[in-house]
C-alpha cells in the first residue's frame, strides 16, 4: 500500500454510507479509505455499546492491517464525535502496544460521555447511572503519535468546551 489509509469513524447520527463528503476530502489528499459501520448501524447487526464500538475499532485496525497489508505508521486514524472517542481508543491502543500510527484526527470529539450528559442533563446523576461513558479526556494522554483535534464554536450537541478539554489532555 503506497498510499496513506485513513481509518474513519462516523458519528452517532448516520452510518458509513452518509459521510461522502470525508471520504472524497481524504482521498483528494491522496489517501485511501475504510470505513465501517457500528454494531447496530447501517447494515450492521447487534447492538451499540462502548465494549462493541471499541471492538469495532480493534477489528478496523487489525483489517487495515493484516488484510488490506497497511504499515502502522501509513494509518491516519480519524472520527467524528461519538466516532472521535472510537479513534482515541484505537490510538491509545495502539500507542500502548508500539504499533504507532501516523496520526489521530478528532473532529467535534468530546473529553467523555459523563461531561456531555452532564451539560445536557444537569439535575440527574449522570455520573451514578451512565454505563457507556467514552473516557477520551483520559485515554488521550497515551497517544503517541501526532494529534489533530478540531471543534467548531457553534456544536450545540457536543460543546466547544469539551473538544477543548480533550485537546488539553493531549500530550
Amino acid at each position: 500500500a503506497s498510499r496513506p489509509l485513513v481509518i474513519y469513524f462516523h458519528g452517532n447520527a448516520g452510518n458509513r454510507g452518509s459521510r461522502g463528503g470525508w471520504y472524497e476530502t481524504f482521498e483528494s489528499a491522496g489517501a485511501d479509505v475504510l470505513a465501517m459501520d457500528y454494531h447496530g448501524y447501517g447494515d450492521s447487526s447487534g447492538t451499540m455499546n462502548e465494549d462493541a464500538l471499541e471492538l469495532t475499532a480493534d477489528a478496523a485496525w487489525e483489517f487495515a492491517v493484516q488484510e488490506l497489508g497497511y504499515p502502522s505508521d501509513r494509518i491516519v486514524i480519524a472520527g467524528t464525535s461519538l466516532g472521535g472517542a472510537a479513534a482515541v481508543y484505537l490510538a491509545a491502543q495502539q500507542s500502548e502496544s508500539g504499533s504507532l500510527p501516523a496520526a489521530l484526527v478528532t473532529v467535534a470529539t468530546f473529553s467523555s460521555m459523563t461531561d456531555v450528559a452532564r451539560s445536557h442533563y444537569p439535575w440527574l446523576p449522570v455520573a451514578a447511572i451512565l454505563v457507556d461513558r467514552y473516557p477520551s479526556e483520559h485515554r488521550i494522554t497515551e497517544v503517541c503519535c501526532p494529534v489533530v483535534v478540531m471543534h467548531g464554536d457553534s456544536d450545540s450537541l457536543v460543546q466547544q468546551r469539551f473538544g477543548r478539554k480533550l485537546y488539553n489532555a493531549a500530550p
